[in-house]
């Protein structure tokens, strides 16, 4: 009896002793992560946390929140937290600031993913040689149009092949009554792919060289656009960086030059039919840059196998098919792409591919945002024409040290 007592309590214990450990094992994975990330609208931020959610949904354990900054404070914040030793386990990049802020990323390895996604994108999320980030959209800098000021002035609607002599004689034809034709600021995302059309760059070799000449008369030209030519508005002191857009959006400016990714924010807030042009070409040669963003895991993160978990997730084919579907990204991952297409505006897929063809990648520097803002903030002179852009730019070179 004695014997049977025992083998019982046994039982009893192995049992107890077995709810233990699965209970114990649910709470090691089960693990709440924070995701840092830039957001410009309230549905961004809604499509990003619907992204997130998708990590719950197939790791009950894990669960992620969302935490944001405006694109133009992003960086700034991201190497503040790094200083003070807390960053999140989960962090975003965009692929012209990998240089700068790659080594705050932890290594991922993605040799059976990568042939999933673009291959330009992929080698733009690479620092020190190893791969640091995973890729959820890319995109060329391409002209958004408003179709409805067009088809009201009877203009053709702008189209592959269409020159920098139609695009100045557009602008000048929707100019008039408190509207401009075109918009821009010093932000040099939205005015150097004109100066690659014109065959100027602002790297050489690799190094930063912003006093060539080329790029001046590119930049003196953009801003005759404002001051001379006065087919786009003055431009004033501030920190938005998509002040442009905005004007194009309210209806304030007839063109823009913007990306991909800004098509949710478009389809939501603008009042008018759109649609998306590749660059005009100068003397037969239209160029542009592509560019892109991922998400990767803070070197400092101490939950990387839940964070890599969690990383898979938000860069999947549903939350890639989910992001394309909103307009929030056009994808990174390559059999994804249609969807997209599918969602935007009528003659897009035309007018995208034909920018990707003369697209080069966003090649930049470690002091890529110190350079972007002071271009930025010292750009706005050029464009109202109180100041150089030979001075403007070979003032940024001297400050940056190169």
């Amino acid at each position: 009896m004695r014997q049977a007592v025992g083998r019982a309590l046994l039982v009893v214990i192995l049992a107890i002793s077995s709810l233990t450990a699965c209970n114990s094992s649910h709470s090691d994975s089960a693990k709440d992560l924070t995701w840092f990330m830039w957001s410009g609208s309230q549905q961004e931020v809604a499509a990003w946390k619907h992204v997130a959610a998708m990590v719950t949904k197939r790791y009950p354990g894990i669960h992620v929140h969302f935490t944001t900054a405006t694109f133009s404070d992003y960086f700034t914040k991201l190497v503040t937290l790094a200083a003070s030793n807390s960053l999140p386990c989960l962090i975003s990049v965009q692929a012209q600031r990998v240089p700068g802020v790659g080594s705050l990323f932890a290594p991922v390895n993605t040799a059976k993913l990568a042939p999933q996604f673009n291959r330009t994108i992929m080698q733009s999320m690479r620092y020190a040689g190893k791969t640091v980030a995973l890729p959820y959209d890319i995109g060329p800098y391409l002209i958004y149009y408003n179709k409805t000021e067009f088809e009201k002035h009877q203009l053709p609607l702008p189209r592959p092949g269409w020159t920098v002599d139609e695009f100045l004689r557009d602008a000048k034809a929707l100019t008039g009554h408190g509207q401009y034709g075109f918009a821009v600021t010093g932000y040099p995302d939205h005015w150097l792919p004109f100066a690659l059309s014109r065959g100027a760059n602002y790297l050489n070799h690799g190094d930063l060289q912003l006093g060539n000449t080329p790029l001046i008369n590119s930049l003196g030209w953009v801003g005759d656009l404002v001051h001379k030519r006065h087919v786009a508005p003055a431009v004033p002191s501030t920190p938005d960086q998509n002040w442009d857009v905005e004007q194009w959006q309210s209806g304030s400016a007839a063109m823009v030059i913007d990306g991909p990714w800004d098509l949710i924010n478009d389809k939501q807030v603008v009042k008018f039919k759109f649609g998306i042009a590749p660059m005009p070409a100068v003397d037969g040669h239209s160029a542009t840059l592509e560019a892109g963003s991922g998400f990767g895991i803070a070197k400092s993160c101490p939950a990387k196998p839940a964070a890599w978990k969690a990383l898979q997730v938000l860069t999947s084919p549903a939350a890639e098919r989910y992001l394309a579907q909103q307009g929030r990204a056009f994808p990174a991952r390559t059999a994804q792409e249609p969807v997209w297409f599918a969602n935007a505006v009528p003659g897009a897929q035309t007018s995208l591919n034909a920018a990707l063809k003369t697209s080069r990648p966003f090649v930049t520097t470690s002091k890529w945002d110190e350079t972007s803002t002071l271009l930025f903030q010292n750009g706005v002179d050029v464009l109202n024409g109180t100041e150089s852009a030979g001075s403007v730019l070979k003032n940024v070179q001297s400050q940056l040290g190169d």
